[in-house]
């Protein structure tokens, strides 16, 4: 059997034999595939559901509960496409006049950034 772990002096990681599933990785990959087609069509709208889907399945903060010095600016730009598709999330709900839906999720967004002054 291979071995799982590849290591070199300045280096531990997982052999490429095994498949690995980062969450984060994953949710941005996602997020992105979906800016592209929302840039690339003309309704907006049939495109809001998906992305509320995406939204809900959002892992939380990279890495929560732990700190190094690369983690903050990681979990920072994370967190900033998230909130950014939450955004976009509400604009196409108040585009569709699904208010109550709209308010939900923005909800969401001033739970996470309670002064974020724009929502």
């Amino acid at each position: 059997m291979p071995e799982l772990l590849v290591t070199s002096p300045g280096s531990v990681q997982v052999s490429n034999l095994y498949p690995v599933s980062v969450d984060s990785e994953e949710f941005e990959t996602q997020l992105g595939d979906f800016e592209r087609e929302l840039r690339s069509r003309q309704v907006r709208g049939v495109l809001a559901d998906r992305l509320a889907t995406l939204v809900s399945g959002y892992p939380g903060d990279f890495l929560s509960g732990h700190y190094h010095d690369w983690i903050e600016p990681e979990r920072d730009r994370i967190r900033d496409r998230y909130q950014g598709a939450l955004v976009e999330l509400i604009q196409l709900y108040k585009s569709r006049s699904q208010y109550d839906v709209a308010l939900r999720f923005a909800a969401t967004l001033v739970k996470q950034e309670p002064i974020r002054e724009d929502i």
